[in-house]
């Protein structure tokens, strides 16, 4: 025999989901919330634990080697993408007048969690439909 109430806390739970996923990406005024922004920070070196929301532009002065910034997804893992001028792949980082970062290209780890995103204006936007905006 089915046990309905089964049924209905795998229901529940969906719609629950659903809705937080939703509320991510809704405007506040419709229920949701924005996500954290990005700031940037200077570093001499690569970060041993980059901070979540941080993305640490390495380098000295006006040369600039590396972005640093931990995974969006959670997984925990430390990103390390090239700013060299001769190095391929290779990204650019920009800040706008509010101080938020922007990465360019997307970032697309082909390891690992395998996530892929872009960095724009100090917000992770997903690439693919089956991931939230974070």
């Amino acid at each position: 025999m089915i046990d309905l109430r089964h049924i209905v806390q795998a229901v529940r739970a969906s719609a629950l989901s659903a809705w937080a996923r939703l509320r991510r990406v809704l405007p506040r005024g419709l229920g949701g919330s924005p996500p954290p922004r990005y700031r940037v920070e200077r570093a001499g070196e690569v970060p041993d634990a980059p901070e979540v929301g941080t993305l640490y532009v390495v380098g000295e002065g006006a040369h600039e080697w590396y972005a640093v910034l931990r995974c969006p997804c959670g997984c925990g893992e430390a990103l390390v993408m090239s700013l060299l001028a001769d190095a391929r792949p290779r990204w650019r980082v920009l800040v706008d007048d509010d101080g938020a970062p922007s990465l360019s290209p997307s970032v697309h780890r082909v390891v690992g969690c395998r996530s892929h995103f872009f960095l724009r204006s100090g917000r992770i936007d997903w690439c693919g439909p089956d991931r939230d905006v974070a």
